[in-house]
């Protein structure tokens, strides 16, 4: 068989030199100790892909990808330890193996009162500048690089999990992007000791929207308080899993605060939880500018949670947390499903009820079906307060019940408040009634048509001294067959308002109907604006005791041509809708109306010319047109143009002459001012170079001169502009060197001149050392150079020292074996003659060129068995290097044989190592490899 070198041909050195390292232990592959994202992949690399631990450093220092693709995958992870790191790219895939952490902050300890800060934002580019990452507009703007809308998505996708949990001060994670944010695996910065708040958590995408698929939570330990955690969208957010910054059960244990806010819609269809362990439940907000969604399944009703916690002492006293608040907010459109419920109750023993408001602004219309609570908990408690708020509709769906009840503490308060029409439909509950002789609480609504067809409780326990209110107000009010409102109990005041005076009635009561205000001195009371128009009531509706009927003429009428008030948009009002008598049947001036063009296809005094303002005179009766083409735009250079309004922005027009920023006059905001990032001039020289900061020239990068050499430091010249210098002579940085004088030279340099001091050249061999030329030297004295070898001549030589050259004079090697002794190469040495002896007794004997004794032959000896010496680079002998002499220096180099430096250290290093081994092994392959190994001796 040929040899194993020759049958693998020239692949098998690198082959043999792995497989001879796996006889040394395994070296797990080490964690990346990133200070750039240069130390993580090549600046080229894109994507970037991380499959190992990356060591995130402590800011200033941070992992700035650009806007590279960030992939994270297999065993990666970003561990950004417990001191605030950032890492920034343009998109980022965080997707580890199944179980892997893919994000990871380290509690804070020993001292350090805070966890890690991670941040990960994924970025977009600049519209005019495609290297600048940006994730808003603004960061462009303020570059005059345009919009930040190009480039990558700037998407940030968390598909492993993101922890920083701690037992004793836990971390916070910010995740930010200019695109979509997507949360399919679970974010968490939990205190883990039960006297630890947790940690802190956000979310935000400021171009595009959120979609949260797992759990993200801040949860506290006992006796400690929840976390806080934001998530915001400039679009829309959907929570798709539940969010979590309760506490639990401890002294102190407060719920954290959620805040859910997007410039769009938000989705809400899981649970939210801010409960307190044992003291008052947290704050919940969440805020949609367009529409506001919360809704369940059947079977799986979706809980938003800020109750209060349970406190009980080892005295059995003590008082539990007060629910916390909750608030939901849309710009249009509120809906609270069936399958829902929103809770904040006190705490037992004696928890209040919190605060609950569900508002819809601008048009928009709140939708109501599920369980609303805010209730006292124990005897003492005191229920909380409900708004059910809208600037349009407000729907109270049959499903629903809105409950702030309590015991003796007395009942909360619940108010329903639409801009639009109310309508409580039947089958729903409102409930601010009061046990245990407490007093009820208030229930009020009000609308612009005003429909009750529930129950609604206020009262208060019988033998209670007061008992609530119920108050309903509208143009027209609507108490439906099978509403039922009660306020029994005594003290009780139940007021029905209708504020409408067109028509037949503003208030009615159908069959059916059961108003009870029974209790000791209660009173029913009904006010409407028309005595001509009073409540019809049904003589199958309910009404105990009797009602009161009042007429208030001060009420404030709603709205309506014939209401005899003079309501917006309209020019008069009679209180009839008869044309002829000199007031529309519309409420229009038939004055105005006769001098108006194609009237009522056209407005009341419309005059054909867009550049006029045309109105109605209600005391003269005539059109008045004033020319005015305003936008109310103060930019805009505003004219008549063919009896159009043009309405030009003109820059020019806001311009405050400040060279920090840039300003355009945009049509519907007027002047806007964006603050600039340029280098400036502030006209002043000894605060160096100035940058614009804040909008104006405010950032200085320091005295021009603080950077000089020592001879010039300090010395700024404001007037002439000028860096100033010390005097020549004025001492200035040691050189180390004794022969030089160190001063000043008066141009600012420190000069370093040689001197004719007395020195130490540290040669033993010299006399009188002195300095001269900047050199330190010293006369020569040989006598001081023996060094006690007959063999070597020794002199001293200037700059040198000590010198010894090997002489060849007769000498005694002290061996009685050897004649002729002479000194060769610095040693006595002589020629060997037959003193008997033979190979192997440890002596050199005759003709033999080593001697090891019982070592003799062994593999890896320097000397063989016929005690000759082995060669370089042949430790198991033979006439050329082969493989198996390659394996055994390997092995020599990781320790597992012993081997003579003479024969296996082929590099001559005075080490042996795997390049000894590679060596060898390509010499037995026939490559020319030359061989270093030091003498045998």
């Amino acid at each position: 068989m040929r040899p194993l070198g020759r049958r693998l041909g020239l692949t098998i050195p690198v082959f043999l030199f792995f497989a001879a390292f796996s006889l040394a232990p395994h070296l797990a592959h080490a964690d990346i100790d990133a200070m750039t994202a240069d130390d993580v992949c090549a600046p080229t690399e894109d994507p970037c892909e991380i499959t190992e631990v990356v060591k995130v450093p402590s800011i200033p220092a941070e992992l700035d990808f650009g806007t590279r693709t960030v992939n994270v995958t297999g065993n990666g992870q970003l561990d950004f330890g417990s001191s605030r790191g950032r890492v920034l790219a343009g998109n980022i895939n965080i997707n580890p193996s199944p179980g892997k952490t893919g994000v990871k902050v380290r509690k804070g300890s020993g001292g350090q009162f805070v966890g890690g800060d991670a941040t990960i934002v994924a970025r977009r580019s600049c519209s005019l500048d495609v290297s600048q990452p940006c994730v808003i507009d603004l960061d462009c703007a303020q570059l005059r690089l345009g919009t930040c809308d190009a480039g990558p998505a700037g998407t940030l996708w968390l598909n492993g999990k993101a922890t920083a949990n701690g037992d004793e001060f836990p971390g916070s994670i910010e995740l930010r992007a200019a695109g979509e944010i997507t949360i399919d695996k679970n974010v968490r910065a939990n205190a883990t000791r039960p006297d630890a708040d947790s940690g802190a958590i956000t979310i935000s995408s400021l171009q595009a929207s959120v979609t949260i698929n797992d759990v993200v939570e801040a949860k506290g330990g006992g006796a400690s308080t929840g976390g806080d955690i934001d998530v915001e969208s400039d679009l829309d957010i959907t929570l798709n899993a539940p969010i979590n910054a309760s506490s639990t059960a401890g002294e102190d244990a407060e719920g954290g605060t959620v805040v859910l806010f997007a410039g769009r819609d938000i989705f809400v269809n899981d649970d939210i939880d801010a409960d307190g362990g044992s003291c008052a439940g947290g704050t919940i907000c969440i805020d949609g500018a367009r529409d506001v969604i919360v809704n369940g399944v059947a079977g799986d009703r979706t809980a938003i949670l800020a109750n209060g916690g349970t406190f009980i002492d080892e005295f059995n006293d003590g008082a539990g947390g007060d629910g916390g608040d909750i608030e939901l907010l849309a710009g249009d459109r509120l809906v609270v499903g069936e399958f829902t419920k929103l809770q904040s109750d006190g705490g037992m023993p004696d928890g209040d009820g919190a605060f609950i408001l569900t508002l819809s602004s601008t048009d928009g219309s709140v939708e109501c079906g599920g369980q609303v609570f805010a209730r006292a908990s124990g005897n003492q408690g005191t229920g909380g307060a409900i708004g059910l708020d809208s600037l349009g509709s407000l729907t109270v769906l049959p499903t629903a019940i809105i409950d702030v009840s309590a015991g003796n503490g007395g009942g909360g308060d619940i108010e329903f408040l639409a801009g639009g029409d109310l309508d409580i439909q039947s089958g729903s509950l409102t409930d601010a009634g009061a046990g245990n002789q407490g007093s009820g609480g208030s229930v009020s609504a009000s609308g612009q048509n005003v429909f009750i067809n529930s129950r609604i409780k206020a009262s208060g326990e019988p033998a209670g001294s007061s008992n609530g209110d119920i108050d309903i107000s509208g143009c027209e009010v609507f108490i439906q067959s099978e509403a039922d409102l009660v306020n029994d109990g005594g003290e009780g005041l139940t007021v029905l308002v209708g504020r409408d005076v067109l028509p037949a009635t503003s208030i009615t009561i159908d069959s059916g109907a059961s108003i009870d205000t029974s209790g000791a001195n209660g009173i029913n009371e009904f006010f409407y604006a028309d005595a001509a128009k009073p409540p019809v009531i049904d003589p199958g509706a309910t009404i105990d005791p009797a009602q009161i009927l009042t007429v208030n003429l001060g009420l404030t009428k709603c709205a309506g041509c014939g209401n005899g008030q003079d309501d917006l948009g309209e020019t008069c009002d009679d209180g009839n809708l008869i044309n002829g008598d000199g007031c529309s049947a519309d409420c229009q001036l038939e004055s105005c109306i006769g001098q108006s063009i194609d009237y009522p296809a056209q407005p009341l005094c419309n005059d054909g010319n867009g550049c006029t303002v045309d109105t109605c005179n209600i005391f003269t009766g005539n059109c008045e047109h004033v020319q005015d083409c305003s936008d109310q735009v103060g930019c805009t250079d505003d004219v008549c143009i063919n009896q159009e309004c043009v309405n030009t922005p003109n820059d020019a027009n806001c311009d405050d002459s400040e060279f920090c920023t840039d300003e355009f006059c945009d049509s519907v905001r007027g002047c806007v001012r964006i603050n600039l990032v340029l280098d400036c001039d502030d006209g002043l020289f000894c605060n160096g170079a100035d940058t614009c900061s804040g909008g104006e020239c405010q950032e200085h990068a320091g005295s021009p001169c603080a950077d000089m050499s020592e001879c010039g430091a300090g010395f700024c010249n404001e007037q002439g502009e000028t860096c100033d210098f010390f005097p020549f002579g004025t001492p200035c940085s040691d050189d180390g060197d004794i022969c030089t004088d160190d001063v000043c030279d008066g141009a600012g340099n420190c000069a370093h001149n040689p001197n004719t001091a007395p020195c130490d050249d540290g040669f033993n061999c010299t006399e009188g050392d002195v300095c001269g030329g900047g050199v330190c030297a010293g006369t020569p004295n040989a006598g001081l150079c023996n060094d006690g070898n007959l063999c070597t001549d020794d002199s001293c030589q200037i700059g040198v020292g000590c010198v010894a050259v090997n002489n060849t004079d007769p000498c005694d090697d002290g061996q009685a074996c050897t004649i002729d002794d002479t000194c060769t190469g610095g040693m006595c040495v002589g020629d060997p003659q037959n003193c008997g002896g033979v190979c192997g007794d440890g002596s050199i004997n005759d003709d033999e060129e080593c001697d090891n004794g019982a070592s003799n032959g062994l593999v890896g000896n320097a000397c063989d068995a016929e005690c000759n010496f082995n060669l370089c680079g042949q430790p198991t002998g033979g006439p050329t290097p082969v493989a198996t002499d390659a394996l055994f220096v390997i092995q020599a180099g990781v320790g597992s044989q012993v081997c003579d430096l003479c024969i296996c250290d082929v590099t001559g290093n005075s080490e042996i190592n795997a390049s000894d081994g590679l060596g060898v092994l390509r010499r037995s392959v026939g490559l020319p490899i030359p061989f270093s190994c030091l003498p045998c001796l």
